[in-house]
Formats: C-alpha cells, structure tokens, sequence
C-alpha cells in the first residue's frame, strides 16, 4: 500500500464518519433521551387564552 492509498482511505473513513453521525443526529431530532443521567422532559401544560371573552387553549 502506497500513501496516496492509505489516505484515500482514512479520507473516506473520515467522511463516512461524518455522514453516520449527521444522520443519527437527525434521525433522533426532538425524542427523549432518559438514562441515569438525563430525566425526562416535563409535560407541557395547556395554556388557556382569553380573546374578546373567548376563551381557547392552546
């Protein structure tokens, strides 16, 4: 194996790195990750609004 070979390929490891890590990253975007070190989100509450005496949440 010649250098130019062994930096293609640690180019490409590189780059196939990345591309697995972008697409977790928006493969998990905005789910709950618990474990013993993050706690679970808090619900959230539904907002009662009042516009000219009507009222609706949201």
């Amino acid at each position: 194996m010649n250098s130019l070979e062994i930096t293609r390929t640690q180019m490409r490891k590189q780059a196939a790195l990345q591309d697995a890590q972008r697409l977790m990253a928006k493969a998990y975007r905005g789910v709950e990750y618990i474990d013993a070190h993050h706690t679970a989100l808090k619900p959230q509450k539904r907002t009662e609004l009042v516009y000219r005496g009507i009222r609706y949440s949201i």
